[in-house]
This record gives structure tokens, sequence and C-alpha cells, in this order.
């Protein structure tokens, strides 16, 4: 009947009773309600219409959405109450949240315990879980009463996934899923999708059981290569665990189901990723047309909202199960450790959805409080499982608790770090993830309130970080319990695992472990590789090391407290900084005697200490990126400058402080990569080099060096493969092989790291050492010294021999008390057998190394012995050497650490010992104490002034054994150069040893002065640093009584200071001089008898400043004069005198202050003390230094210059000078005066033109005439601005004539105001210059030569002169007078000498013009321009001739690297259009080489030495030698000028001439080819014979006109005989110097045949050749006179007609013309165009000769290189003559 109703029911009347049934199904037995559902199905179109009729009337099922959210919000508010209250009533204490977390850390575990009078703590498990169940019983009747519940059942009751998702996100207000039986319906659905997946994993864990858990196989790898089946979940699997949330934890089964089906699907995606699809069966693979990279995409962030919503809530609801959070574990480690932060972070947040989550939280926190309060070392075992428990359903909850804890108390550390070793891998990752959060966290300082030290909890947290990793022994483990669970488990992997289902493993997992099953479990899990040796080894520290990167990144080093710990406690690197005598001693030694110093009791093959030292560089550098060693490396260095620079603190304490702590990181940092990464060839293979140290990372030198030096001893000799740097290559070389390898094997040592870098020699090492500092401080170190002095150890130079030898009697005393021992047990004999081997293996390898190290610090002298002569010796500034070496070597590296500081000290008794050429001993120490120990101590921080103490310290206490016998003295210092008296002469006498007691006397004096500056000073950090300083030193300081007083004094006054920190450390520095007090002696004790000890005069309140301040600076006491030795006097203690004879430059330098020299001759003192000190010179700073306090006899005193400005009439009084200064008028402003002293003068000469005149008079005259220039308002330059006022050409005309006639007239006033005005930039006068080198020496300059003059400007002297003398004779005796005296007044005897400050002068003014121009038109600029450069070339030209001969002008002028980066002579200016581009800036050095041209020409050839550059040197040799010199004789060039210069090698002059240009230029260019090019003249390369023979054929003409004459007279005959001679000489003379010049010729162009082919080949840009030889050499010479501009066109048609390879003829002229010519135009002066006119004329002319004739053309071009179609191939096909006609 109820059947037959139903076809009369609509659609909807269907839908309305099928859902009444189905709500109402339990009225109803299973029967009736199962056919009446297929009743509805069956007369239903289709399931989808009957669906949508149920939707339709869901707004009628009851009860009502609103109705059923707002009851279950009372009741869930109502259930909340009471679980904080049953929370509460677990808690046994009465005060309940007051004393939770009130730790009693003073009382001991048994205490505690005893406190409990209720017994054992305990923890229920299970108590959230019934709470739990309690709520779904009473919720129970919500099925029975809503319809939506029973039609959601209904869904998931016939799979119906759609549609029951759509009603569960309807329903989450009410969280369906806490109904059991709705929970138990998505189940089965979660079940039924996973499962054909999880038939296949069963499968693959089946095939891999017998692969052992431990082993070290991957377990990715070996699992996908089981399994070829592809695994891929479809959405609505994590659209179900969304929709079950933390409920999954009522199915344990099901949970790891889950889990490894998840893992599984993200395995798969991972392999189709490496793999592709060849890694599956093709027919398994579907994820549609997704890329794999996009599938794993998908599959992570699939696999990330599982874990996020499903299980890692609901494995906080499972008690204490471990297997579960491995299996999760398991999932998770396969995502990046970013993602599983984020996870964790967000775990937290959805507290109030799920009430029970949050009960279960709050009871972990207060369980595990209760656990804490209680644990100590006598509980752990079982508090520790405990803590274990807890962390397994709610690690973050707990282990947040834990640190929390830990961070408030310090004491809690180490039994919380045993407790740990309960835990899982995944909680141990949650750890770390909650290290990092608390030190993310903020709101909280991490140092305390003063500012220095790091605030307790950070403290605490570093120390519990390092704590956690530190290496233990298995049988701590778990004790013998656990090693019967061990054979257990291993039953069960091997035996029956095999042979059960997964399902039966899984409940197995499922179930609620005891202790021992879970320490089972952590077996299986991690394997004995993972357990035994170290703490906690699956703690991944990656983390935590991006974290510190990223705090280093934002300029936040505290949290490095934490990497130190992590050092320290897993790798035994500590940096300490207090080290004993012992300890510092042994860090000189090998690796085992350095080990045994530092290892604090662990042996060196510790087995735990080897596997965690590598686990944590296994951390930094992982296999997969990113590898965080090297960039944390690099910002520690980088943080550790920036601590200084980028400072924002209150006192300079404060970054002190933080600079010592970031430093000693960096120490402990490279100590552990270096000691870790293994071998050395790894680490240099890790590290960038050493030129990105220092110029991409930024480096400080010598932090850079720290990170290096360990690469620097890779370096090999290419010759003997098995010999390093720095040992010495020849000692494992043959007898033939010494004697054919130079000197210096540098060059050989080559560093080799195979082929993924290219080697790298030595000598680029250095080139790359060069760029790390200034240029000019290489004038006073070279890069062998630098490179040896950071490379080197303190290994290298000292054997610690007292140490090896105590640490072998230990080791025997160690033998002898075991052979002692009575117990003859097996086991004990078995025991000192074992540590007999021990002992004997360190013994065996303590006598090796010390012998090892002996040949070691042998082998490396004997390479420094051989090296030492070219350290210094091409130093061009050897009086900055000392102040150099410590600026740039000692303070960076004897400040760096303590055994650096003994390193530095060792090292300069090296170069001492070695007898280093130019390295003063003396002046070392001097310039240390006296002018930078005390700016040192100041800006030291605390640690760095220690470590300067003990620097000072191994300095003082060699200095006190040199003086404490004069036979050792004589010993080890007498014949040293580093004892040189003048120390720029090593081979001059040496310092007595009297004199080293009085500079001793002085250094003692010094220190003690300014230590008691620094501890009366108000500045904290200087009284701090000078106690440091003077504990540090107390060993052997102070030595005298009255020392020792004067500074117990003050340390006692600083014992009473408010500050605390001071008090402690001046009650340290009296407890050290108490000690030392008994060893003091008297000041005339310590003189030895060669002291004479003045009595202290009493102090005069208005006097005493400025000796008080003499003496601080450094002035030495005064010395009797009666204390004189063989005659000698002897010099103040301090003033050891510099040279006599140097230039003004080292006049200004020389320092009474400064220790130089002692004891000098007597006559020889007398003669330097008479000489004046001041000079002129070019350089900005020219006004000279006032000398500070001398005592009588040392130097004469200095005389004032320049004291009174330049303008006016006050610029004469210094520079006028006669013959009685003291008779001259004071006021030489009054012409009145001058009238009356010529009146009065009554000295009277008469000349022999008639006039006469006195020395008075024509020294007033001078004084007139300057007076005239001087005085102002009167215009210089006429009003067109160009030209010179009338008055100034009339006066320099009228001076010129009467220097030239009168020879009393004095010049040297005149040339010192032309001095001074040039300084200021005023160069008109110049034209009184011109007029006098006219006048006086016939050398003119004329820019409008005529053809004949400058065709003979390429002739010998005696053509040129015969071409520019206008009708003077060549031995005119007056001429030759007047030239010498106007030598001779710029090079007078006595001081200044103007010669070369007025050369200088006028050439850095001839720069100035352009670029300080002041004028209203350009064309003003160019004629000042033009007028200064005309004075340069007459002044050049008139030194040249004067100066003979060539070598006394060459030791006259500056040499050619002083000229170019001292004076700045970088003078041309030009701009050139280059391709395309605008114009840019090019800057020739012409004026350089204009100067020291004539000095090149001096260069000799060694083998023959009569060969002079440019001649070739072959031409002179004989066959023999021809056959044995290499092609390239540049090499044995060399410019000796005697003993006052050093020698100059060409190379080293080519290295000069490559600093001048950027180094792109040499690119396109090569030096020798530059050289050449400045250093030929016009007559190297051109003969004029048309010249020659028309001056032969006038001489020849005149002698036939002599003959001619009728007159037969006596006076006639002897007039023409006259004649006749002078004529036929000058014919001889002419005949001679063309066969000469011809032959010279010629030779040049051999030299420059046989070097052609290097000029150009080894360019590297070789399409920028022509653009850069006319930029570089061709512009600039050919607008620098008429003359040079014909020698650039007569070079280029040498370079042309050589062949000269990669030099193209037709593109130089093209770039010439088409590219650079207008340009040139634009921007010459007009006697620049006019030169840059001539050299285009003869290109012209040449280009037209070609063109003339095809003949021509062929025989002269047609198969040269320059003509060349493609440049680029010198080779290639040549320009045929119809193509050259084009191009014309």
């Amino acid at each position: 009947m109820v059947v037959k109703e139903f076809f009369a029911i609509t659609v909807f009347q269907i839908g309305g009773i099928c859902s009444a049934l189905l709500v109402s199904r339990c009225s109803l037995d299973g029967e009736s309600f199962v056919d009446m559902f297929v009743v509805i199905l069956q007369f239903t179109y289709n399931v989808e219409v009957l669906v949508s009729a149920l939707f339709a009337l869901y707004t009628h099922l009851l009860p009502k959405d609103a109705e059923a959210f707002e009851h279950y919000n009372a009741f869930s508010a109502k259930k909340l109450d009471e679980r904080v209250s049953f929370i509460y009533f677990l808690c046994p204490w009465d005060e309940q949240a007051n004393k939770i977390g009130k730790i009693n850390l003073a009382a001991t575990g048994k205490d505690l315990m005893d406190d409990d009078k209720q017994g054992d703590v305990t923890v229920d498990l299970f108590a959230t879980l019934d709470m739990e169940t309690m709520v779904v019983s009473e919720r129970s009747s919500e099925l029975t009463n809503s319809q939506t519940l029973g039609l959601l059942m209904g869904f998931l009751a016939v799979d119906d996934w759609f549609h029951a998702h759509q009603l569960l996100e309807r329903l989450s207000p009410i969280n369906p899923v806490e109904h059991i039986q709705i929970c138990n319906g998505l189940f089965r659905l979660i079940e039924k999708i996973i499962f054909p997946a999880y038939n296949v994993v069963c499968q693959m864990q089946i095939s891999i059981a017998g692969v052992s858990p431990g082993s070290s196989a991957d377990p990715v790898t070996t699992s996908l290569s089981f399994n070829k089946s592809f695994i891929s979940m479809p959405k609505e699997l994590f659209e179900m665990l969304a929709s079950a949330g933390p409920y999954l934890y009522r199915d344990t089964l099901l949970l790891q189901k889950t889990t490894r089906v998840l893992r599984a699907y993200c395995l798969c995606a991972l392999e189709l990723v490496g793999n592709g699809n060849g890694a599956f069966s093709s027919h398994t693979v579907a994820i549609g047309n997704k890329n794999p990279r996009l599938h794993l995409k998908d599959a992570r962030l699939r696999i990330e909202e599982a874990l996020g919503t499903c299980l890692l809530p609901s494995l906080q609801l499972i008690p204490a199960n471990p297997a579960v959070g491995q299996e999760i574990w398991e999932l998770m480690s396969l995502l990046p450790y970013e993602v599983r932060y984020r996870l964790y972070g967000e775990w937290e947040k959805d507290d109030e959805r799920f009430p029970m989550i949050l009960a279960a939280r709050q009871t972990a926190r207060l369980d595990t409080r209760r656990i804490l309060k209680r644990l100590a070392k006598e509980n752990l075992k079982q508090l520790g499982r405990m803590v274990a428990k807890l962390a397994h359903a709610n690690p973050m909850t707990v282990l947040r608790t834990i640190v929390h804890q830990i961070e408030a108390y310090r004491d809690m550390i180490t039994p919380v770090v045993d407790a740990f070793k309960y835990l899982t891998q995944l909680e141990y990752d949650i750890l770390e993830y909650v290290v990092i959060e608390r030190l993310a966290q903020g709101g909280r300082e991490k140092l305390k309130e003063d500012g220095l030290n790091l605030s307790d909890w950070l403290q605490s947290l570093a120390s519990f970080w390092g704590h956690l990793y530190a290496p233990f022994s298995l049988s701590y483990f778990y004790g013998l319990p656990f090693i019967y669970y061990v054979f257990s488990e291993i039953l069960l992997l091997y035996l029956i695992l095999p042979w059960i289902s997964m399902e039966c493993f899984t409940q197995f997992a499922g179930c609620r472990l005891s202790d021992g099953e879970a320490g089972l479990y952590c077996w299986r899990c991690c394997g004995p590789d993972k357990i035994g040796c170290k703490k906690y080894p699956s703690m991944e520290l990656r983390g935590l090391f991006q974290y510190l990167a990223n705090q280093l990144k934002k300029g936040n080093g505290n949290e490095l407290v934490l990497l130190q710990e992590l050092i320290q406690q897993m790798a035994n690197v500590q940096y300490t900084e207090n080290m004993t005598e012992e300890q510092l001693d042994a860090m000189a030694g090998s690796d085992t005697l350095r080990y045994q110093a530092t290892s604090f009791g662990i042996t060196r093959n510790n087995k735990a200490l080897i596997k965690s030292t590598n686990r944590l560089r296994d951390s930094l550098l992982p296999k997969e990126e990113p590898k965080l060693a090297v960039p944390l490396l690099l910002l520690i260095a980088q943080h550790r400058s920036l601590v200084v620079i980028k400072a924002n603190v209150a006192h300079i304490k404060m970054v002190s402080e933080h600079f010592d702590r970031c430093h000693g990181t960096l120490l402990q940092y490279v100590d552990f990569l270096c000691s870790a990464v293994t071998p050395t060839s790894s680490y240099a293979l890790l590290i960038p080099t050493l030129d990105e140290l220092v110029h991409q990372y930024h480096l400080d030198p010598e932090v850079a060096f720290l990170i290096y030096r360990p690469v620097m001893r890779l370096f090999r000799c290419q010759n003997t493969s098995s010999s390093f740097w720095p040992l010495d290559c020849n000692e494992v070389m043959n007898l033939a092989e010494k004697e054919s390898e130079a000197s210096d094997t540098s060059s050989t040592l080559v560093l080799d790291l195979g082929s993924s870098r290219n080697p790298v020699s030595w000598l680029k090492l250095l080139d790359t050492i060069k760029t790390m500092l200034p240029s000019k401080a290489w004038n006073s170190l070279s890069a062998d010294l630098y490179a040896t002095f950071w490379g080197l150890t303190l290994y290298d130079l000292y054997v610690p021999r007292n140490r090896y030898e105590s640490e072998i009697g230990k080791q025997h005393a160690a033998l002898k008390a075991l052979e002692e021992l009575s117990d003859n047990s097996s086991s004990a004999i078995a025991k000192r057998k074992k540590d007999k081997e021990r002992i004997q293996e360190s013994l065996d390898r303590l006598t090796t190394e010390l012998q090892k190290h002996e040949e070691h610090v042998e082998s490396v002298r004997r390479r420094l012995a051989r090296e030492k002569d070219t350290w210094l010796s091409s130093c061009l500034d050897t009086l900055k050497i000392n102040m150099e070496f410590l600026q740039r070597c000692i303070f960076p590296r004897c400040t760096f650490s303590m055994p650096d500081a003994v390193y530095c000290a060792h090292f300069v008794n090296t170069l001492h010992s070695l007898g280093t050429p130019f390295f003063n001993t003396v002046n070392h120490i001097d310039v240390l104490i006296c002018k930078t120990l005390q700016p040192m101590i100041c800006c030291c921080t605390e640690y760095e002034v220690g470590r300067l103490g003990r620097f000072l310290f191994e300095t003082l206490k060699t200095a006190y054994h040199w003086k404490s016998d004069e036979s050792i003295y004589e010993r080890e210092c007498g014949n040293m150069p580093g004892f040189a008296v003048y120390y720029r002469y090593p081979n001059s006498q040496r310092v007595t040893y009297g004199q080293f007691i009085k500079v001793h006397w002085k250094w003692s004096q010094r220190i003690t002065r300014l230590l008691i500056q620094c501890l009366e000073s108000i500045e904290y950090m200087e009284i701090r640093n000078a106690l440091i300083m003077l504990t540090k030193i107390s060993g052997v300081f102070p030595v005298t009584r009255k020392s020792g007083i004067n500074l117990e004094k003050r340390v006692a006054k600083i014992r009473s200071d408010e500050r605390e920190d001071l008090k402690v450390l001046a009650t340290g520095v009296a407890a050290a001089l108490a000690a030392r007090k008994p060893s003091w002696v008297t000041d005339e004790e310590f003189g030895m008898g060669y002291l004479e000890i003045k009595p202290v005069p009493a102090p005069a309140p208005k006097s005493l400043p400025a000796n008080s301040t003499a003496l601080q600076n450094g002035a030495g006491l005064s010395v009797s004069p009666a204390e004189q030795i063989g005659g000698s006097r002897t010099a103040s203690a301090g003033s050891l005198h510099s040279d006599s004879g140097n230039l003004s430059k080292e006049s200004r330098r020389s320092d009474v202050d400064t220790l130089k020299q002692v004891d000098e001759m007597s006559n020889k003192q007398s003669e330097d003390n008479s000489k004046v000190t001041t000079k002129t010179t070019v350089e900005p700073e020219a006004r000279p230094v006032v000398k500070r306090h001398a005592a009588a006899g040392s130097l004469g005193k200095q005389a004032k210059q320049d004291s009174a400005k330049d303008d006016g009439n006050a610029n004469i009084a210094p520079s006028v000078k006669g013959t009685n200064s003291s008779t001259r008028a004071s006021d030489h402003n009054s012409e009145s005066k001058v009238e009356i002293a010529i009146a009065k003068s009554s000295e009277l000469k008469v000349y022999n033109d008639g006039s006469e005149s006195s020395d008075l008079e024509y020294d007033i005259l001078e004084y007139v005439v300057i007076e005239r220039l001087a005085q102002g308002g009167r215009e210089k330059l006429k009003e067109d601005g160009l030209n010179l006022s009338d008055w100034l050409q009339s006066l320099a005309s009228f001076w010129g004539h009467l220097c030239k006639k009168y020879p009393s007239m004095e010049l040297r006033g005149l040339f010192q105001y032309l001095a001074n005005q040039l300084k200021k930039g005023n160069g008109n006068e110049l034209v009184l210059l011109q007029e006098l080198i006219q006048q006086m020496a016939n050398v003119q300059y004329t820019e409008n030569m005529t053809e004949e003059q400058l065709d003979a400007m390429a002739g010998s002297d005696t053509l040129r002169y015969q071409a520019t003398s206008f009708g003077i004779t060549r031995n005119n005796k007056a001429l030759i007078k007047s030239t010498n005296r106007l030598r001779d007044s710029l090079l007078p005897k006595e001081e200044p000498k103007l010669a070369v400050p007025l050369l200088l002068l006028i050439a850095q003014h001839r720069s100035l013009v352009v670029i300080k121009a002041n004028v209203a038109h350009i064309k003003m600029v160019s004629e000042h321009f033009d007028r200064c450069h005309g004075t340069l070339l007459q002044y050049v030209d008139f030194l040249c001739s004067a100066v003979t001969p060539t070598s006394s002008y060459a030791l006259l002028i500056p040499t050619l690297d002083e000229l170019v980066h001292q004076y700045h002579l970088d003078p041309e200016v030009y701009l050139v259009q280059s391709l395309g581009a605008c114009p840019t800036l090019f800057i020739c050095l012409s004026v350089a080489f204009l100067i020291y041209r004539p000095v090149m020409r001096l260069f000799r050839c060694q083998n023959t030495s009569s060969s002079f550059w440019p001649l070739d040197c072959n031409e002179v040799m004989n066959l023999a030698e021809k056959e044995s010199e290499a092609s390239d004789t540049s090499s044995t060039l060399v410019l000796d000028l005697g003993s006052s210069r050093n020698p100059v090698s060409w190379l080293k002059l080519l290295d000069t001439i490559k600093t001048m240009l950027p180094s792109k230029a040499w690119n396109s260019l090569s030096a020798d080819l530059y050289a050449t090019f400045w250093g030929l003249t016009l007559y190297d390369l051109y003969v004029p014979r048309n010249r020659y023979e028309s001056e032969i054929g006038k001489q020849h003409a005149a002698l036939k006109a002599l003959e001619e004459l009728s007159d037969n007279s006596s006076s006639a005959i002897a007039k023409r005989k006259k004649d006749k001679e002078r004529i036929q000489e000058s014919l001889d003379r002419l005949t001679t110097e063309l066969q000469k010049h011809e032959e010279h010729v010629e030779s040049v162009r051999r030299r420059l045949a046989r070097e052609k082919d290097t000029w150009l080949s080894s360019c590297l840009d070789t399409l920028k050749i022509n653009m850069e030889f006319l930029q570089r050499c061709i512009f600039p010479r050919c607008t620098f006179s008429m003359p040079d501009a014909v020698y650039c066109a007569h070079f280029v048609n040498t370079l042309h007609s050589l062949g000269t390879p990669f030099f193209n003829t037709v593109n130089h002229i093209d770039v010439l013309i088409c590219k650079t010519l207008q340009p040139m135009i634009c921007c010459c002066t007009e006697y620049e165009v006019g030169r840059l006119g001539r050299f285009l004329f003869e290109t012209l002319k040449t280009a037209y000769h070609w063109k003339s004739d095809e003949s021509i053309y062929e025989r002269e071009c047609g198969n040269m290189p320059g003509f060349a179609v493609y440049y680029r191939y010198p080779n290639s096909q040549r320009v045929t003559y119809g193509q050259f006609i084009k191009v014309s």
C-alpha cells in the first residue's frame, strides 16, 4: 500500500518523505528503511533530481541554522569554563596558578621529592580525552533532534562527498565532526580514497624491510628505487582532511596511513621533477596537462594544508605516541625548513575553534611546570621521560614552556638537556623553531642596562643551545635496560617484520607505548648512527644559521653568542683572550702541541667530537643550497667593521665591547672552518679569492689575510711539487738546478686547485696585494715583504722547544705511572696496554713534530735570508719605512690576537737577525714608542690594547736582553744593519753600546710619561687601556725605581675611583708593581755609567709647558759635552742624524724627536750642523716644519722661510741676501733710504767697461727690481688680457742685459721671488726668466722656425747649434761664463737650490693655467698657456745643456715616478671624439718625459758598458754572447748613477710607466712601446743629410773664400790661419758627426726591428690600438713642440717600415683624420694647432708620396702589415693600390 501511494507523489513530495525517513530512520527497522529508500531511487528519474529536491526543502528542516548555532555557542562557553576548572583541579597545590612555574632552584632533587607528601609526580595523559568524551556524550542527543545532521549522515552513507562537503562547510560553526557517527563516516571515505595508494606503499615498505634503519642509503632514493607506480591524490582527500581537522586523532591507524600516503605522494612528485616520466610506468603517470614542477608545487601546497589543518592538530590529542610524531616528521622532513617553521607558527592560532586543543595545551603547560620544579640529577631518568611523553603530544607548548624557564634559570640547562634525550626528530625541529622564535621576539633588550654585556636570557639561551649539541657516550643514553630493547628491535626488524602485514605494525605503533617501547621506536626511527655518539643529531641548524645571517644583514650581531656556543660545544674550538704563558707558547707549536694546550682534557681522536664537528660543518655546508658557511663568514667580517662605523651608542666603551665580541666570534669561526674543512685545498675552493675578499666584499686587509692565509700555504714551487710556500724551494733542488735558478724563486710559485679554478701565480698574488694599499704606501714597502709578513705564522718563525720538552716529559711520566700500577687483573692489564699505546703514540708524534718543526723553521729562514735583500732595497722613500711598516703591518696584526702579537715581535727580530737592508731596528723601536704608542693606546679596544701590550712586552724583553750585557750586544747587534747610525746607509757605522743605553733610557722615560699622561686623563678609555697595558708589560717594566714610584702613585689614586671596573684593574696593577718592586734599580744603575743624570730643576710655571711638550714628543735628554769617545762628540739620546745631503723633502722630514742616528764623527757633525735645513719645495705644504726642542749639538737651528706673506713687499725680506745683512735697512719700502745707502757706500770696483759700482749697489738694484715687480696697483697684462704690459717687458729686457754684462749681480732673490709667485699661481713674471736664459745662455725659444732650422733640429749638437746660435760661436768664453753663472745661481753650494723647485713649479703652473683659469675669454687661457709652455721648453733646454755631464743632470732631477706621482705632473688634457660618443677626457705625461728623457739615454747594457739605450746592445757583443743572449735585451739595461742612488733596471722603469695610465689603456698598448716612443728623439730616427751637406758646403765655401783673400800682411795671415783652423775644425766635426749620426740611426733601427714583434702582440684589445696610440702618444707629443710634431710623423713611418705587427697604418691615418682631427683642432691653443698642422703635413706628405706612383706603393706598402685589410690579422690580404686611392 505504501508503495502504491508513492506513484501519485510529486518529485518534491518524494524529497520531503525521503528527508523525513532519513531523519527518523531510527524508528524503523533496518529492512523497512532500506526497502523504502530503494523504492524512492527506483521511481525517481535520477539521484541528482532527488538531491536537488532535498536541497530545495533544506530551509524547512529543523532546527534552523541560527538556532543550532546559538545553542552550540552557549553549550561551548559552559563547557569551556568547566574545562578550565577541571584543569586547575588537576594541580595538587592549593594556590594553583600562583605557585605554577615558581621553582626553588636552591632545593635538591631529594628535597623536592620530599616536599611532595603524596608520592611521585604523575601525569594523566588522557585527562583531555576523558573531558572530550564527556562533551561528545552530552551532544549525542543532537543527532536525534537535528534533521540537517541526519541529512549529512545520509550523504556520507551514500558516498556523496560533493554535497556532504557543502553541508559540512555550512554547519561548521556547530562543529559537526565532533559527533562520532559523522566522524566515522568521514573516516570511511578517507580510507576508501587512500586504499589503492596505501597498498602500493605497503608493498614498498615490505620490500625494503631488509634495509638497515641506520644504513647510509637515502630513504627517498631507496623507496623510489623499489616503486615504479606513480601516486597521485585527488583534491577531495585534502578537503576531507581539512573537514576532519584535529579529530583524526580518533583513528591513529588512519592518521599514520594518511601520513605515509602523503609522503609517497610528495616523493613521486619530486621524482617526476627530477627524472621525468621515465621514473614510472607510462600508464601510471596522470597529472593532466600540468608541468611536473607545477604539479610538485600543487602537491606541496596541498600537503602543507593537510598538515596545518589536520595532522599537526591531531597530534596534540594523541597521548604519548612517538610513532605518530615520527610518521609526521617523515612527511615534514620533505619540506624546506622555511615551510616547516611557518606551519609551526600557524599551529596555535585557532585555539578557540577547538576548546579541547586549548585544554590539552593548558594541561601540558601545567604538567610541564610541575615536572620542571622537581627536575634534578637524582630523578633525571624518571622525570625526563615524563617530559618526553608530554612533548610527544604537545611539542610546541611543552618546549616553549621549557625554553621560557631556561631563560630565567640558567641552572636548569644541564638537567633539561639530559632529559631531551628522549625526544623525537619532530620535537627537535620544533625546539629549534622555538629558540629562533624567542630570539626574534620583540620587546626584550638583548643587552643589559649598562649597554655592554649580553642579557641573562640571551646568554642562557645560547648556553642551552650549545649544550644541546655536546657529544656524549652511548652507555649514558638509556642504560642497560635499553640494550635489551635494542636486541629486541633487531629481532623485530629482521625476523618478524617482513612476515607481518603493515596493518599489524601500524596497529602496534598506534597503541600506548611504555618508556622502553618509546626508546625502541626512537632506535627504529633514527638508527644507531644517529643516536650513539652525538646527543641530538636530528636537530637541523640551517634555520638558526639563516636567522643569524639575516640579523647580521640588519646590523645586529648580539645573537652571534649562539654561534660561539655551538662551535665551542660541538667542535671544541674555544676562543679565549686570557691565555697562560704555557698556552701562548704552545700556540707556536705543531697541531698536537696546540691541541693539548687548548683541548681542555678532550682527546684528539674522540669519535664523538669528530662526528659532532662534522655535523656542524655539514649544517653549514649541506649538499643542497644555500650553503651558509662563507656568507656567514663574510657577514661576520663585515659586521666587525660596521660596529665601529655605524656605532649608535652613548659611550665609546660600548663600541669597544661590541667590537671585541664580534672579533672573537670571527677568530673562533675561522679557526673552526680551517680545522673542519679538510684538506686545505677544499677550504681554498670554498672561500673567495684574496682580490674578491678585499675589493668585492670590502674586508679589511688584516681580516682578508686571516681568511686567506691557509690558502697561501698551498702555493708550491713548479720545479718541486713537494715544496710549498713558505719553505725554501732551493733545498729540494739539485746543484745544477740551483745554479740555473735565479735567487728569487717567487716567480715559480703557483697555486693550482684543479680544474675548478685557474692557476694563480705568486706574482699575480703580489699584483693583487699592490691594489690593497694606497700607491704611496709602496714607496716605503714592497709587496713581497707585505705578503711574507701577512702570510707567515708564529709556527714559521719560532720553535717552542721548552713546551715540546715539557709535554714529552709529561708523556714519559704518564708511562712511568702506568708501569707502577699493581693491579694485574685481565681488564686492568688490557686497559694499561691500551693507555700505553695511546701515550706512546702521542709521545712519538710530539718527538717527530718537534724535529719537523725545527726543520721547517730552518727552511723558512733560508728562504727569508735569500729574499731579504729585495724587500726594502727598491723603496723610494726609505725615511718612512718603519712608519709604514708599523702602520700597515705591525699594528693591524699585533692587535688581532694574542698569538699574532707574539708573532709580530718575532718577525721584527727575524728582520733584525737576518740583517735586512734598510730596516733599522733602533729606529723601529723608537718610532713605536716615541711616535705611535700613545695614540695606539688611546684608540684600542680592551682586548686590542692587551694584545698591543703583549707585543710591547716582547719588544722590551728583547731590548733589555741586548742591554743586559755588552758581549750580548756586540754579538747580536754590533754588526747588524739594523743598528746602523745612518739607516739609509746600512753599511754605515753602528750604534755603540753606550749610545744604545742612552736610547734605552729615552724609551723608558717616554713609556713612563705616556702612561702617566693616560692615567691622569679624564677619559675613561685612556685610563682603562693604560692599566691594561701596564698589566701586560709588568714583567719587564718599569725598570727604574723612580718610574715605578711615579706609576704606583697614579695607580693608587685610581683604586679609590668610583668606577668599579677601574678599581679592579688598578688593584691588579698595584699587585703586579709591588711584586716587581725588588727588581727596580736606580737611574745610575740603569745607565751603567753611560748616562749623566742631571737633577730635576724646580718647575717654572711659565716656561715648562713648552719643554714638557717637547719631552712628550720624544725629545732626548741632553748629554754632557765632556762625554766623548775617540774624539767624537756625543749626540743627545734621541737625536740620531738623518742624512744632511738629502733633497728638500728629506730635510723637511728630519725630526730631532725621531731616533735616527747616534754619535757622528765630530767633523762630519759640524759640517751637518752648519747646513740650513729649510728648502723650497713645490708641494702645497711647502712651509718648513718648526723643529721640536733638541739638545745642543744635534742639529743647527732651522732657518725661517716664508714667514711673512708673499704679497707686496713682505715677501722680499726673506729672499734678499747681502754680504752683511746687519747693515740692511729695516724698511725696504723707502727709496730714500736706498739712495742714502748708495751715497754712503765707499767701496767701489772698476769693471772692464769703465763703469764704477759697488757690490752693495748691485744688491740694492736687485732689490729695487724685485720691489717694482711686487708693487701693487699696476696690471702686468695689457687691457686685452693677452699680452704682457710694456713696463714688464722693458723691465725683463733690462734685467736680462744687465745680468749678462755684470757678473756681480746675485740672482737668487729673483729666483725665490719667481718661485713664490708661481706658488700663488702668478706666472706673468716668467718673462724675466726667459730673458735671463736667452741673454746669459743664448738658449732661445721660437715657434716660427724655418724649414732649414726645423730640419737641423734632427741633427747633431753642432748642426743644431749652428741653426739656432744666431751668429754666436760655440766656444765663446763670455757666453760660457755667463751660462755657468746662471747655472750656479740656480744651483749654489749652499741651500736653497732653486733649479729643480723652479722647474717643477713651472711645469705645475702650466697645468694650472688651464685648470684654474679665471678669464673672460678662452683666448686668454690659450695665450697664457703657450707663454708658460715656451718658458718650460726653454728652461729644460738650458738645464740639459748647462748641467753636464748628463749623469749630473740625472742626479739633480727627481725620478720619473716622483715626477708623476709625487709632483703630479699630469699635464696634457685633450678632448678627443670617441666612436659615436661625447668628447672624452684624455691625460698624458709629456712634461714628465720632457724632463726625464735625457736620463733614459743613460741606461746601459750590463753586458757591454759602452752601449747605451737606445743603441742596439747586440752590435757590440761577440758571437758567443749573441747566441746566449735572449732576443730581448731590455732586461739587461740598468741606470747606475753611483753610490748616491740605487741602480734602476729598465724593467723597473717599465713598472713605473705602467702606473701612469689607467689599467685598461694597457689592453691596447705595451709599456715597452710607450717607453720607446717617449724616450726617443728625432735624432734617433732621421738623418737630415741635406742639412749636413749644406753646412759642410758652407764650410768649404768659407775656406775657399779665405784662400782667395789677397791681403798678405802678417796680421791678416795670422787671422786667416786662425779662421782656417776654426772652419776646418767645424768641417771635420760635421763630417764625423754625419757618419756617427748615420751609424746611430742604423743601430737604433736594429733595436727597434728586434723589439717590434713584442710591442703590440700581447695586447688584449687590438681594435683600440690606434685610438689609444693617438690618445696616449701622438697627440700629446705632436702638440708639444715643432720638432716633436716632425718626430711623431717619423715614428709612425718607422712603425710602418719595420712591419710592426698589429699596427695598421691605414687605420691609423683614418682614425686620425676621420675621428679625432676635428675635436683636436677645436681644443688646441694657437701654438698647439700649428704643431698639429705640421704633424698632419708630414703625414699627408707621406701618404701622397705613396699615392704618386703604383710602383712606389707596391714597394713601400704593398707587402706591409700596416696595409692589411683586416688589421686584427697582420698576415691577411693587403689594401690594393686602387683601394688606397679611394681611402685617400
